[in-house]
């Protein structure tokens, strides 16, 4: 087995009373250890880099006024989205490829660049809910 990134090994532990040097050697050689894959830094959540960048919310502003109001300041077209609780990655994926549900999301990812996401991503974090 092999693994492209650093391990983890988690051995066993072994409750033992009273062997002798011999025994003892032969159980530890024999106690497989397991290998696990130690987490990456690509598997970490992804957190927005212009959260807090004031000239990012200012345009991420602009691109909600522009963009988003038609729906998501009208209650019965679209949820309010400010202090989204969904997880970074999953917000740029939903305005980028759109989703289906009750109320259907259009795709934006032909219209916005990953940067202009992260830019109303970072204004609706920044806004309290109404």
């Amino acid at each position: 087995v092999s693994f492209a990134g650093p391990v983890v090994l988690i051995v066993p532990i072994l409750a033992v009373v009273k062997l002798t040097a011999p025994i003892l050697t032969a159980v530890l050689l024999t106690a497989a250890p397991l290998v696990v894959p130690a987490a990456h830094a690509d598997d970490a959540v992804q957190t927005n880099p212009l959260l807090g960048d004031e000239q990012a919310i200012k345009d991420g502003g602009r691109l909600f006024r522009q963009r988003c109001t038609g729906c998501h300041w009208n209650p019965l077209r679209g949820p309010r989205i400010f202090q989204t609780k969904r997880p970074y990655e999953q917000f740029v994926d939903i305005v980028t490829n759109g989703k289906q549900s009750q109320r259907t999301m259009p795709p934006f990812g032909s219209i916005l660049s990953r940067d202009d996401i992260s830019r109303l991503h970072a204004y609706l974090m920044s806004r309290e809910r109404p």
